[in-house]
């Protein structure tokens, strides 16, 4: 029986989260990341216990959307490289995951990983794209996509210089299988509750209207990947950083 007691039950938090996953789900369908980088502060601001959980139990259907939307766009090679690195990182990130049994070592793993990725982005760090380089996202997704339901931005960094949606849509294919493997591994290891869900199904409205809204939005998005790449990094950075000081 669920227990509504393990919701938060100040209205102006929840509000919050609604707001965060309303402008994540637009985020993630327009540029092909930056749910967890919109949701994560939000949901770590609530309750540290919803975070990855929950950002990867609720961004993974906007993924999986967006994804099916442009499926006749995905670059299948690319995916498959992606991916195979994916499941290699959230091995090793689950794995990280047991070993942090304090709130406040996840709380400053969490900001170490969102400044490591503004800062490779602010100074313009341009990996060559290649499969390997690729692969190497995919792992580095896999960890940070397991420990904080950030596994956009690295996969993102090797594509920043590209446009379109076919890049949207490997993006959203990535992020989505990722996302499952995560989830897969975290609830291997104990760390996914049934207080995760319930939180998730509530903020599922906010995710529907984020997603209606992104159709009118993700071309206005093309155009601008990298600046919106990089303005909610840092977003996402101030926010954890806020976090830890709480």
């Amino acid at each position: 029986m669920l227990d509504a007691e393990a919701l938060p039950i100040d209205l102006p938090l929840y509000t919050l989260a609604l707001l965060a996953v309303f402008a994540a789900a637009i985020i993630q369908s327009g540029i092909g990341m930056g749910f967890g980088l919109v949701a994560g502060p939000a949901l770590l601001l609530i309750d540290p216990t919803l975070v990855p959980s929950a950002v990867i139990i609720v961004g993974t259907p906007v993924g999986a959307w967006a994804a099916i939307r442009d499926r006749d766009q995905i670059i299948i090679r690319e995916l498959g490289i992606a991916s195979i690195g994916r499941v290699l990182g959230a091995l090793i990130g689950s794995q990280t995951m047991v070993l942090l049994l304090s709130p406040q070592a996840f709380k400053v793993l969490f900001s170490t990983i969102l400044l490591i990725v503004v800062a490779l982005s602010v100074i313009r760090f341009h990996p060559r794209f290649s499969p390997r380089t690729l692969f190497a996202a995919g792992v580095v997704s896999g960890i940070t996509g397991t420990i904080a339901g950030l596994g956009g931005p690295p996969l993102a960094l090797v594509y920043q210089d590209s446009h379109g949606r076919k890049v949207r849509a490997t993006l959203n294919a990535t992020i989505t299988l990722g996302g499952v493997v995560s989830l897969a591994f975290l609830w291997v290891h104990g760390l996914v509750t049934l207080k995760t869900f319930w939180y998730a199904l509530f903020l599922m409205p906010g995710l529907a209207l984020g997603i209606w809204c992104s159709s009118y939005l993700h071309g206005f998005l093309d155009q601008r990947l990298r600046p919106v790449i990089l303005g909610t990094c840092c977003l996402y950075a101030f926010g954890s950083l806020l976090s830890t000081m709480l």
